[in-house]
């Protein structure tokens, strides 16, 4: 999206427009991840629901950071491609695309990505979590 828009444009690519792309990618994958763990977390808890209804905590436990941390690098960029000069305009424009994309990204398709391929149910524990679960209950 941040390519494809930033073409539409009409701009050049160059070297710190590649570093914007990166830039961006990085954020993006660690905001998945975040996401991604408090969905992990919530399955060893033991939360009780659908995997949908897990997963719908957990996106909504994880709302209130991604939102403040995808804002305030949004409000810094913005100020950035307002009254920055011409060599970080590029720049700037690419990650004011990037960070809109990437935040929606995190939050809506890769999570349905997931849903989608657990067909809604919730995934099967791998055999390092039961044994550890078993070692945890025997202590108990």
């Amino acid at each position: 999206m941040t390519m494809g828009l930033f073409c539409l444009s009409g701009r050049q690519f160059s070297a710190p427009m590649v570093a914007a792309i990166l830039t961006i990618l990085g954020f993006s994958i660690n905001d998945t991840i975040v996401i991604f763990d408090r969905i992990r977390e919530d399955l060893k808890l033991g939360i009780r629901g659908t995997f949908k209804e897990v997963m719908n905590k957990a996106l909504n436990q994880t709302l209130s950071r991604t939102l403040i941390t995808s804002g305030t690098v949004f409000l810094a960029t913005l100020s950035l491609y307002l009254f920055g000069g011409g060599v970080i305009n590029d720049f700037a424009f690419t990650f004011l695309v990037g960070i809109v994309t990437g935040t929606y990204s995190s939050i809506y398709i890769a999570s349905a990505l997931v849903l989608w391929w657990h067909k809604g149910e919730r995934p099967k524990l791998g055999a390092s979590q039961v044994i550890m679960e078993t070692a945890v209950e025997a202590r108990v």
